[in-house]
């Protein structure tokens, strides 16, 4: 997805409050866009909605994934809980592409 302009940014826990998430890691850092695991940079924020792709949150760049909330597996970025990735991460796609 496009990177949005910078107007647009939501730090973690700004994301965390428009899903009605609950954050895991440093809510200060920046979101700047939306991707999938394996092309998410470290200031775009990604989801894990099927455990089959497991393996590739466990390898993704993202600042942040969001996850189910009974999500038991490791990340290398924060994690934000919700009770149904798909649905919050189309709320977020809908912050930066309105």
């Amino acid at each position: 997805m496009q990177p949005p302009d910078s107007a647009s940014a939501l730090t973690l826990r700004e994301v965390a409050v428009l899903v009605g998430g609950q954050l895991e890691g440093e809510d200060t850092l920046p979101i700047q866009g939306v991707a999938d695991l394996q092309s998410a940079t470290p200031s775009d924020l990604s989801f894990l909605a099927n455990p089959k792709y497991a393996a590739q949150a466990r390898a993704t760049n993202a600042a942040a994934v969001l996850v189910g909330e009974d999500f038991t597996g490791a990340l290398p970025c924060a994690r934000i809980r919700v009770p149904n990735p798909s649905t919050a991460f189309a709320l977020v796609i809908a912050h930066f592409a309105p």
